[in-house]
């Protein structure tokens, strides 16, 4: 596999969830799980759009990020996006009335440390 191939699924990979759960949010019963995946997965997407936003501003140093950012972020994306699901799934069996803001709420913060760990500590 070349490095266009990799790069390609990385971004289909980490555009491609968001708009699957996207699709899967117009089923009314899924609701209370997706937003926490898409709530780990959301300091991702700000991320992405930052960049893009540079780049597409004639930024060098945000069109190298933006070349780049999509195979760098694609594990911790990935974790971020499982731990989501698994968070989100375990959250199903809780009794309390959590409302789906404090759903996405609990999805972000979680994911938003582990981003900022993985920057700051490296790969």
């Amino acid at each position: 596999m070349n490095d266009n191939t990799s790069l390609y699924l990385a971004i289909a990979f980490e555009l491609g969830l968001p708009a699957i759960l996207g699709l899967l949010a117009l089923w009314p019963r899924a609701r209370r799980w997706l937003v926490v995946p898409l709530g780990a997965v959301t300091p991702f997407l700000l991320f992405y759009a930052f960049n893009a936003f540079g780049a597409w501003r004639g930024d060098v140093g945000a069109t190298l990020a933006f070349q780049g950012m999509w195979l760098s972020t694609l594990i911790p994306y990935a974790a971020c996006a499982a731990f989501g699901a698994a968070f989100g799934t375990l959250l199903l069996f809780v009794r309390l009335k959590i409302t789906k803001s404090s759903r996405y709420i609990l999805g972000v913060v979680p994911s938003a440390i582990l981003a900022l760990a993985w920057t700051l500590w490296g790969q």
